[in-house]
């Protein structure tokens, strides 16, 4: 079954990012199967640095996905994740559109302009807005809004609809094609777009719309503020940008807002905070330079929509709180389902290591000396390793490891007290997973200590173990049937 993630602003993509990830160690197979994800990334800022990364991410998921055949045994990479239409959705028709020019306000009588001019500043009705709502919620949603409008309806929007449709259209035994809006609650796009989005989308798959509404499961997930900022000095003299020091009161604002709103018609709201804000070093109030390192919240974020996906829809409403079993300490005890999720990660992560460390230099080694590495000729014949197209797989497995360990690392480095894993047996001082040289920091020996209380076998009993018959499907051997009884036998050790 496809689940439709709609992610609305550069936390939204942050979000996304994070489900990427959760997708690729397996957090959304469930029973044997698994949820395929569609994506839409909705921000007026097409070039922010946040969704940029996302998109990288996604391709470099899929590229090394598309190698592996989905098998029930093996959760890991098992979603397929595609973007809906474009992918991307700016909103705005124009790329240099600001809020006067949106709407007619030089040809508005006079009661409106002056109403026009009551609600919003000179400055942010002058503001060019291809950098998003610069933390302002209410010029977000006079322009989401506009959706309703007839013959205003974007291509990206329509393709969603009609998706939802056909996807409900066609749901067998009992599984409902699922969506899921995303974003922040304190900042211009997403405490603009999702309330707006999610109202749009009940009115129009409602009883007035396509009346899908009791078909489907509709939930959200709502960032409050997790992070803070210092803008610096040249921008001190702009008007209309976010500033951080007003999420507190934007965020009191829109929960009230959530609170008293009946037309928002989720089936599931997740709400996720922290007491203490993380700090965000070089600010940028929009475009590529705004790339916020990943955060554990934006972790918690994906294993919501875990639980959105693998849980049916509720008869009734539910209230669930989850906090830390201790305030200075974030351990695997303080994760919804933490043997697993602990047993997917550990596992995707010890697969990402030992082929970083280990099963690519040895490859590359073994190009030229082939009888020097043993183990590797039970996967290739000697001239199959200079092959291109067993050298682009790879690669191509390569890219997604130091990909995943990369954002693994930041999600590490986000707050001091996460006890998941001996950080510093993979990363370096400044946070990289790679020496200058490029090899990667870890070094076999301590590969056993990766996880705290968890010891494993050495790098080396991984390597020998390693058989193309232990894969129970024609690709056994290669890259991608050496990769898999990698991931197999790292598997069955935990």
């Amino acid at each position: 079954m496809t689940a439709y993630i709609i992610a609305i602003g550069g936390t939204g993509a942050k979000l996304v990012e994070s489900m990427i990830h959760a997708a690729a160690v397996g957090l959304f197979s469930h029973n044997q199967k698994s949820e395929d994800l569609q994506i839409l990334l909705i921000d007026p800022d097409t070039g922010n640095g946040n969704a940029s990364a996302t998109n990288t991410t996604r391709t470099i998921y899929q590229n090394c996905r598309q190698h592996f055949n989905v098998h029930p045994s093996r959760p890991w990479m098992s979603s397929n994740i595609d973007p809906i239409q474009g992918g991307a959705w700016s909103v705005f028709e124009r790329t240099d559109a600001t809020l006067k020019d949106t709407f007619p306000y030089n040809q508005d009588q006079d009661e409106r302009k002056l109403l026009f001019d009551v609600l919003y500043t000179e400055d942010e009705r002058k503001l060019r807005l291809t950098q998003g709502f610069r933390g302002r919620p209410a010029i977000g949603a006079a322009i989401i809004s506009q959706l309703t409008q007839e013959g205003r309806e974007d291509a990206n929007w329509n393709a969603l609809i009609e998706q939802i449709n056909a996807n409900s259209l066609g749901s067998e035994g009992g599984k409902s094609p699922k969506v899921f809006l995303c974003g922040s609650i304190f900042g211009g796009t997403g405490a603009a777009g999702l309330p707006t989005l999610g109202r749009l989308l009940a009115n129009k798959l409602g009883p007035d719309g396509q009346n899908l509404l009791g078909k489907i499961k509709f939930g959200c997930l709502l960032l409050l503020p997790y992070f803070q900022f210092n803008a610096p000095q040249k921008l001190q003299d702009e008007t209309v940008f976010a500033r951080s020091q007003d999420f507190i009161l934007q965020t009191e604002a829109a929960l009230r807002y959530y609170a008293n709103q009946t037309e928002l018609k989720f089936d599931s709201v997740y709400m996720l905070g922290l007491p203490r804000f993380s700090s965000v070093e070089n600010f940028s109030p929009g475009g590529n330079n705004q790339r916020n390192p990943p955060h554990f919240l934006e972790f918690y974020g994906a294993l919501a929509l875990r639980d959105f996906l693998v849980t049916n829809k509720p008869a009734q409403r539910q209230v669930m709180l989850l906090n830390r079993e201790q305030p200075e300490a974030l351990t695997w005890n303080d994760i919804p389902e933490f043997n697993l999720v602990r047993s997917r990660v550990v596992a995707a992560t010890r697969f990402a290591l030992t082929w970083l460390a280990a099963i690519a230099p040895e490859l590359k080694h073994a190009r030229e000396k082939p009888k020097e590495v043993v183990w590797s000729l039970k996967f290739f014949k000697p001239q199959e390793l200079k092959d291109t197209t067993e050298q682009d797989k790879i690669k191509t497995i390569s890219d997604w490891c130091t990909n995943y360990l990369q954002w693994l690392g930041a999600i590490g480095r986000s707050e001091p007290s996460i006890k998941w894993f001996n950080w510093e047996v993979f990363l370096n001082t400044d946070g990289s997973i790679l020496n200058t040289d490029g090899s990667i920091k870890m070094k076999r020996k301590d590969f056993s200590n990766l996880v705290p209380d968890q010891k494993t076998k050495e790098i080396n009993d991984i390597l020998s173990k390693l058989n193309p018959r232990d894969i129970d499907t024609p690709d056994n051997r290669g890259a991608i049937g050496l990769a898999k009884s990698l991931y197999k036998i790292i598997d069955r050790d935990l």
